[in-house]
């Protein structure tokens, strides 16, 4: 794989050319003036791509494509898998912005390579416009101690996701959990201590969870999970892993052990609940968990009027 420089940009391709950008050209040929209409304003890194890609694919047909960008966290793959390959890493002087892949049955032309080659170099910098703006909202989505969602992309989440069911119908479990006699980790180790005790917690969350499911920490040391297409029962039994594992943690902090056990509570969602009513029912129940002497999984079992 060679490197292929553009005036002011770099790219890494298995096309060894060296072209030149249309727009410094002086005329903009209709395709790529398409191909910026599509993308142009779009700070939706997501919904850029896709546009993107979409309008691409009307020029230079293909049968499927990737866009992988790790920094993230985010892969948006269309259509099939397929023989010949297209495969770019896109880079700006300061910044790799992810990597893009187009794929079909039938050889690229070397004209369809061009045309790619300008296409990507002519959305690097809306790229990387969507890409800051996508850094800045997961900065203000993200709990900064332990790296889980907080409670502003819960409030966003569990309101789109009880929206969905509604819509669509299905099944929405959600889990909130607490950290049992955590001020007396923090009041005899030190917050220190404390910080690291959630910091654990957090790692065995995001390690039990399916892919579909979302993990944020809701207040303190309580943490909620939102679990799309979930029945209860199902919710439970993921609960249950949760608090067994969670009773496994040691940590050795400054010549102290420090441990924990969880209280949980579970509930699913009624047709047409609104998410304060979830919220509080699933309060509700890690509050029963509590009265149980803790270290125990309670699942609301209302049913709805």
């Amino acid at each position: 794989m060679t490197r292929l420089t553009l005036p002011g940009r770099e790219v890494q391709t298995s096309a060894a050319r060296i072209l030149p950008l249309t727009a410094e050209r002086g005329v903009m040929p209709t395709a790529s003036w398409r191909l910026l209409s599509s993308v142009a304003g779009e700070l939706d890194l997501d919904v850029l791509v896709r546009r993107f890609l979409e309008t691409l694919g009307s020029e230079v047909p293909f049968d499927g494509a990737c866009y992988h960008q790790p920094a993230l966290d985010l892969r948006i793959s269309l259509g099939s898998s397929a023989r010949h390959r297209l495969q770019y890493r896109l880079k700006l002087p300061d910044a790799v912005l992810g990597e893009v892949e187009l794929r079909r049955g039938r050889r690229f032309r070397e004209d369809e390579i061009s045309l790619v080659e300008e296409a990507l170099a002519l959305v690097l910098h809306p790229l990387r416009a969507a890409h800051e703006h996508s850094v800045l909202m997961r900065s203000l989505r993200e709990d900064h101690l332990t790296g889980l969602l907080n409670r502003k992309a819960l409030d966003d989440d569990l309101e789109r996701e009880l929206g969905m069911v509604q819509r669509y119908g299905g099944d929405l479990s959600v889990v909130m959990l607490d950290l049992d006699d955590f001020k007396r980790v923090n009041d005899t180790a030190g917050h220190a201590a404390g910080d690291a005790l959630l910091k654990e917690a957090a790692r065995v969350l995001r390690g039990t969870i399916r892919a579909t499911d979302q993990v944020f920490r809701f207040a303190g040391d309580e943490f909620m999970l939102v679990m799309p297409k979930t029945p209860i029962d199902c919710a439970r039994r993921t609960a249950e892993r949760i608090r067994g594992r969670m009773n496994a943690i040691r940590l050795e902090f400054d010549g102290r052990t420090v441990e924990t056990t969880v209280s949980v509570g579970v509930a699913q969602a009624w047709p047409g609940e609104q998410a304060a009513r979830l919220l509080q029912r699933v309060d509700q129940a890690l509050y029963r968990a509590k009265e149980q002497g803790r270290n125990y999984v309670h699942w609301d079992q209302q049913r709805p009027l």
